[in-house]
This record gives C-alpha cells, sequence and structure tokens, in this order.
C-alpha cells in the first residue's frame, strides 16, 4: 500500500516548465545602415513578431501607468525589444536613436527617415528593372530569382489598397497574368514553343507555374544533349583503320581521364590507354611550333592536280611569318585532315569546289 501512495505522489508532481532566455540581439546579421532599410524592417519585424512582442512597435500595448502593477514588467521588455533594434544598427546609425525612450519611438523614428514608401521614382526604377531583365543565356531558375526579388520589393512598396476579398483576389490575378507576360518575354528563343504552349492555357497559369513548366522544359533539353554529347564520343572512339580518334577535334569530348588525369579527354579517347594515332607525330609537332610563335606548313599527302603546288625550293615546313598560309577545311576526307597549304587563287578555287561537294 506505501508503494501505491509513493507513485501516485510521485505523479501529481507537475512538469518544470524551462524558460529559455530572452536573445540579447536579433541573430540574422542584417545591420541598418540606411539604404537597406527595406531589408531590415522585414527581418526585425519577423524576429520581433516571433517572440510576442510586436505590440511594443506598433502600439497595440501601450504603456500603463506608473501607479499599475504590470509598469515594471512593461518597461523590462520594452527595454528588451528596444535593445533588439539598437542593438540591429550600425554603430553610425545607432547615435541617432539610442537616445529616444521607447521601443516604439525607435521605430517610428526609423521608420520616417529611412521608409521611402511608395516614392514613384523608386517604382518606376523598379519597374524598370523588370522589364529590362531577361534570361540572357543564364539558367531559367536564376533568370527567374531575379524577377522575384524585383516583384517582392513591388509588392512591399505597393500593397495592394483594397479590403473586400474577392477585389484582391481579382487584383491579384491581374498582376499574376502582367508577371507572367514579363517572364515569358524575357526567356531566350530557345524556349518559344514552350512560351507559346503556356499562352495557349486557359487559364493561364500564374507565374510559379509558368516557371516549373519552363524549369521543366530545361532540364529535358540538357538530359536531351547530354546523350547527343554521349554519342559523339562513342563516335569518336570508333575506330578507323588502326587509329582510334579521326581527328584531334574529337579529343577534347569530356573529361576528367580516369586513366590518366588530364581533364581534357575521357578514358575511352585516352591515347596512353588505347595507343597514339598516325596522325599524333605531324599534330604534336604543329602545336610546338605555335607555342614557339610560327605555324607549320606541312602536307600529309600530294596535292590535287589543279593546285599548283608550293616553290620546291621552300621548306617543307615554314613559319607564317615567310609564307602566307591557310588552313583549308577538308575534314569530309580522313587522309585530308587538318591539311595546312599554300593560298593561292588557284587554291581559293580548289577549296571552294571541295566545299561545293
Amino acid at each position: 500500500m506505501d508503494d501505491v501512495s509513493t507513485t501516485s505522489h510521485a505523479l501529481a508532481i507537475p512538469p518544470v516548465t524551462m524558460m529559455a532566455p530572452e536573445p540579447t540581439s536579433i541573430p540574422y546579421g542584417v545591420k541598418l545602415n540606411g539604404p537597406n532599410f527595406s531589408l531590415w524592417s522585414q527581418v526585425v519585424t519577423m524576429f520581433v513578431a516571433g517572440r510576442g512582442r510586436m505590440g511594443y512597435l506598433n502600439g497595440t500595448t501601450p504603456q500603463p501607468a506608473v501607479t499599475s502593477a504590470t509598469y515594471s514588467k512593461w518597461i523590462m521588455e520594452d527595454a528588451i525589444v528596444k535593445g533588439w533594434l539598437i542593438g540591429a544598427m550600425e554603430a553610425n546609425v545607432m547615435t541617432l536613436f539610442i537616445r529616444l525612450p521607447t521601443a516604439k519611438n525607435v521605430w517610428d523614428a526609423v521608420s520616417k527617415t529611412y521608409y521611402e514608401g511608395a516614392d514613384k521614382s523608386i517604382l518606376y526604377d523598379l519597374s524598370r528593372k523588370a522589364m529590362a531583365t531577361k534570361q540572357a543565356g543564364r539558367s531559367v531558375a536564376a533568370y527567374y530569382s531575379d524577377l522575384q526579388i524585383i516583384w517582392q520589393e513591388l509588392d512591399h512598396r505597393r500593397p495592394i489598397p483594397f479590403t473586400q476579398a474577392d477585389v484582391i483576389n481579382t487584383r491579384m490575378t491581374e498582376i499574376g497574368e502582367d508577371r507572367v507576360y514579363l517572364f515569358l518575354a524575357g526567356l531566350d528563343d530557345v524556349y518559344d514553343s514552350i512560351r507559346g504552349d503556356i499562352l495557349r492555357t486557359d487559364p493561364l497559369p500564374g507565374p510559379d507555374v509558368a516557371f516549373s513548366t519552363v524549369r521543366r522544359e530545361e532540364l529535358r533539353r540538357h538530359t536531351m544533349m547530354n546523350q547527343g554529347d554521349t554519342s559523339q564520343m562513342a563516335m569518336a572512339v570508333k575506330k578507323v583503320g588502326n587509329r582510334p580518334i579521326t581527328s584531334p577535334s574529337l579529343m577534347l569530348v569530356g573529361g576528367p581521364c580516369t586513366h590518366c588525369g588530364s581533364t581534357k579527354h575521357v578514358a575511352e579517347t585516352c591515347f596512353k590507354k588505347h595507343g597514339y594515332p598516325d596522325w599524333w607525330p605531324a599534330h604534336k609537332e604543329r602545336l610546338q611550333a605555335r607555342k614557339s610563335g610560327k605555324v607549320a606548313m606541312c602536307t600529309s599527302m600530294p596535292l590535287p592536280a589543279s593546285v599548283t603546288p608550293p616553290s620546291t625550293t621552300q621548306p617543307p615546313c615554314a613559319p607564317v611569318a615567310d609564307l602566307p598560309t591557310t588552313l583549308v577545311d577538308m575534314s569530309h576526307s580522313v587522309e585530308l585532315e587538318f591539311l595546312l597549304i599554300t593560298r593561292t587563287p588557284a587554291v581559293d578555287q580548289e577549296n571552294h569546289r571541295h566545299r561545293a561537294l
């Protein structure tokens, strides 16, 4: 019986609630310096509201009479909130507001000093930036993020003035449609097809849905391009005769190489692993000539009969400074890869004939 009484007594003990100490400063690292008031005010509002002390900023928790029993507690909590505000300011800004008596006095003074509100010039500048923002080759996410920052700043400075729910919803829908048009207009031309699909959707989706749709198209395009790169690499390692690579341009596919560590090719196209092709010595010689400031003129087979060869007194390989040359694109013939020959009217005519083929 004694054990039962002891157990009942133990269960009747109320739990002890541990109160977390009040933070002495706002932990987000944003210090008011003047121009950043818009960001600073949002950070401060979020922090103070999260602590249940927003009434000390907006006046809904008024100061009680000095004779009130709650006066001392109010003074203590107001000092805590004021300390949060002052502690989140740069030193040169802090001196302007630290002598004000209450947290609300500090908040109101800071707002009057730095809040630019619906200043027409600022609204114009934000609207201009939104219209000038384009994808310009960047990722869709980076482009949309830039627009979002501008739109959020516009919403902060120009809130919807209506109070009726249906009117607010109608206005938000109109704003969303305008932003979808702006987002689609700034996309690169490669997304013209998906742009048309979105515009044909009825009703028109919101900005977030439009972004998600274009983002999926971007991922699909990247996937298809990667598959194309894999096919090109497979063609690169396909042997032609006893050569694993048909041209130096295919040496730069992928990387890094798991065999030799080079970042300019992959193991499937590594010469050290598969052996050097026939054209490698001549190609290496030309690379070395370029590094020394000269480009060599070398031929790997007789020129076409219609082309007058260089003078026999000219050495097999000569620097560009001594003999004007040009690289003839005859990559359709494996035997004429990277052929560098003398530029003459007859050669140009022959080059044109080969390109026509």
